[in-house]
């Protein structure tokens, strides 16, 4: 049997590291998820729960207003509520990947982000390093003058 979810949204709040009576860490993801019907916007919010290293990750690297991409499990918990039983879905993740910028303005990363850039991806002829271009002068990025597109 298949129990697996999969999430892209945003965080809806900081991350916050809390500890379980066991002293593992855990912490909670507040995600928007945005979807579209009939080109109306909907949102959907879910609270994935992550655990131990990733959790401390998490807690440290995240901030409100940050997409990320979770999966994991579904774990149905049972609770009694005025006197019914009923069951509660909770995401527990196995994966947390940060998308999208950091939303802290951490001035090393973007001073180490414009050097990178400011090199020339190639150097030498126009061909030397191009891995699109073929040895033998074809590939994606040929300088045979002629429109690859033309019959």
């Amino acid at each position: 049997m298949l129990n697996k979810f999969e999430f892209i949204g945003n965080l809806t709040r900081d991350v916050v590291l809390r500890h379980s009576n066991n002293n593992k860490a855990v912490c909670n993801l507040d995600i928007a998820l945005n979807y579209y019907v009939q080109n109306e916007k909907k949102t959907e919010y879910v609270q994935i729960t992550v655990w131990e290293k990733q959790a401390e990750d998490a807690a440290k690297y995240l901030k409100k207003g940050r997409q990320v991409f979770t999966e994991g499990r579904v774990v149905v918990r049972k609770r009694q509520l005025e006197g019914k039983n009923i069951s509660i879905p909770e995401f527990h993740a196995t994966t947390v990947l940060y998308l999208g910028p950091s939303t802290n303005s951490d001035q090393q990363g973007s001073e180490r982000n414009e050097q990178y850039y400011d090199e020339p991806p190639y150097s030498g002829s126009e061909n030397s390093h191009n891995p699109f271009v073929m040895q033998n002068g074809g590939g994606m990025y040929h300088n045979s003058g002629a429109n690859p597109f033309k019959r």
